[in-house]
């Protein structure tokens, strides 16, 4: 462009010199020039704005191309979600339900959550990470998972909600519970008589009899204890059991429990070293978070070579209680370390035991908003179980 009007100029003042020395040819070839220099800007003219029709038409045609391409997907999406027998919704960055199938609204006619969703809904919107509830929903019991949504940049655009129905799988887990319960109760009284009487015979009986009768009570007193701990495990699994939290020291505690322990670990040349930050408050059920580290303990102790030492490191960081105990361990295999809260389950070791103290240790510390887990380190040939308890004062119950 700029190159042309160069040329028109040069044009220009060539002909206004030759004007100088021949007027009116001179003038003849300006009104020539002029009417060239006219048409052709016309032509580029309509040449331009027949380019910018073309352009503008191929636009929109493109434009409409993408948005029916994108009504096509949008409607096999829906219909893929549709197919699905698990109710789905979407909740956008408004608050808004986005996408849902008809499972969603066969469930939620209207879209009528229940309070419980809502503030699990409202929850998983604030922290935008992948979390899980179970909620009883219309008599049926529904395992949620939240995972967010999002775009291609990788930026968070809503929360994705998938409902399994878990019915089924938790009415026979209610009746597991149930039959436990029972049949715990149901064993308790016969053994507490047997007990009783064994007692009286191991007392008036001398040599072979006192020795049988010494027997039976050490069996007994062992399926006293295996019951007691199915009872405190239906207990803890029960939707309305609670418990209630107040501020203990929690370094006289810990003190306490190992002192409790000591004689035992004694046998087998076992020793407890303390590493206890003083004070150390923790907002606990002190009855039963001594039950725990009971429980611990006493499996460090069984299951701890003779003459090694069993540690209790516990800190208070940022409002989380931190409680590691650490004792020295054969080779645990990650399949064992997987199942190493699962009631019942026993290691590969000669030492007696039903299974069922870190089970119960793990239930107390989750009605209690913490967590316990287990870690081996196979360098040092130690086992670390971790206590975390965060500093929440309210009622606790496990649903």
């Amino acid at each position: 462009m700029i190159k042309n009007i160069n040329k028109i100029y040069f044009l220009i003042i060539l002909l206004a010199l030759l004007g100088f020395f021949f007027p009116i040819p001179a003038l003849i070839l300006i009104i020539i020039t002029v009417i060239y220099i006219y048409s052709k800007q016309k032509n580029q003219s309509i040449e331009q704005q027949l380019q910018t029709e073309y352009l503008s038409s191929l636009a929109y045609k493109k434009g409409e191309d993408l948005k029916n391409a994108n009504a096509h997907m949008n409607s096999y999406l829906q219909t893929v979600i549709n197919s699905i027998a698990t109710p789905i919704f979407l909740i956008e960055k408004n608050s808004e339900i986005g996408i849902s199938n008809q499972s969603f609204l066969t469930l939620f006619p209207n879209c009528n959550l229940p309070f419980a969703l809502k503030s699990f809904i409202s929850t998983s919107m604030m922290l935008e990470k992948k979390a899980t509830i179970l909620l009883k929903i219309h008599r049926e019991f529904y395992q949620i998972l939240a995972t967010p949504s999002v775009d291609a940049q990788k930026k968070i655009t809503g929360m994705l909600f998938i409902l399994t129905d878990v019915t089924e799988t938790k009415n026979i887990q209610l009746a597991q519970e149930t039959f436990i319960a029972h049949a715990s109760h149901e064993l308790k009284t016969p053994l507490t008589v047997i007990r009783g009487a064994t007692e009286i015979i191991e007392a008036q009986t001398q040599d072979a009899p006192h020795d049988f009768a010494k027997m039976i009570l050490a069996e007994t007193n062992q399926m006293e204890r295996l019951i007691n701990q199915l009872i405190d495990l239906t207990k803890l699994k029960s939707r309305t059991y609670i418990i209630k939290k107040k501020q203990i020291a929690g370094d006289t505690l810990i003190t306490t429990a190992a002192s409790r322990l000591k004689n035992q670990a004694a046998l087998n040349q076992n020793n407890i070293i303390l590493d206890i930050q003083t004070p150390l408050p923790i907002l606990a059920d002190g009855q039963l978070f001594e039950q725990v580290l009971l429980n611990i303990l006493v499996n460090a102790i069984k299951y701890s070579p003779s003459k090694s030492d069993i540690t209790i490191c516990a800190t208070h960081i940022e409002q989380l209680t931190k409680i590691i105990i650490s004792n020295a361990s054969l080779p645990i295999s990650q399949q064992e370390l997987r199942q190493f809260f699962v009631p019942f389950f026993r290691m590969n070791t000669a030492e007696k035991g039903n299974g069922l103290g870190l089970s119960i240790s793990k239930k107390i510390i989750e009605l209690h908003g913490g967590d316990l887990k287990v870690s081996y380190q196979k360098e040092s040939s130690q086992i670390f179980l971790t206590i975390t308890l965060p500093d929440t004062i309210k009622n606790s119950a496990l649903s």
